[in-house]
């Protein structure tokens, strides 16, 4: 018991030291900032407006498409609406609508669900312009696998 006394006596003189030791004040690591001339910083360069240009779809490319699938285009800027949907091209035909959810998101919604265990094939031409008028810089072609059909996995 005493040894457990006298080991709980140094810990408590151990964390005295670690708070005085911790309360002093040390000179400071920091730097202090540098200026920057003028002369040192490069002008900026106006680079114009960037090209249109697809950046996402939902579902993603590659992926397996429901029988009545939507597929949701989201775009970096504003789009020609016309325009875009004009360029848009499929295997099988894309038969369906078009709807815009804001003026660079477009959702194609088919008219007839998708053939059955299907590849699809969806291509942007680069046709597709930005509400400035400025088209794509290239073609983007998209592949889809369609779902299956139904069939009985597993039977108890």
């Amino acid at each position: 018991m005493d040894g457990f006394k006298k080991l709980l006596g140094r810990l408590g003189v151990l964390l005295l030291l670690g708070l005085l030791l911790g309360g002093c004040s040390f000179p400071s690591l920091e730097q202090a900032p540098t200026e920057v001339a003028a002369t040192d910083v490069l002008p900026a360069k106006s680079v114009g407006p960037l090209p249109p240009a697809l950046v996402e779809t939902s579902p993603m490319p590659g992926s397996k498409i429901a029988a009545a699938g939507e597929i949701t285009f989201y775009f970096n800027q504003p789009m020609e609406k016309s325009s875009v949907e004009a360029a848009l091209q499929g295997t099988p035909t894309l038969n369906g609508t078009f709807r815009w959810t804001d003026d660079a998101t477009l959702v194609f919604s088919p008219a007839q669900p998708w053939p059955q265990n299907a590849d699809l094939s969806v291509r942007l031409a680069a046709s597709a312009r930005s509400s400035d008028g400025q088209n794509m810089e290239e073609a983007v072609e998209l592949s889809y696998t369609s779902a299956d059909y139904l069939r009985l996995t597993q039977s108890l």
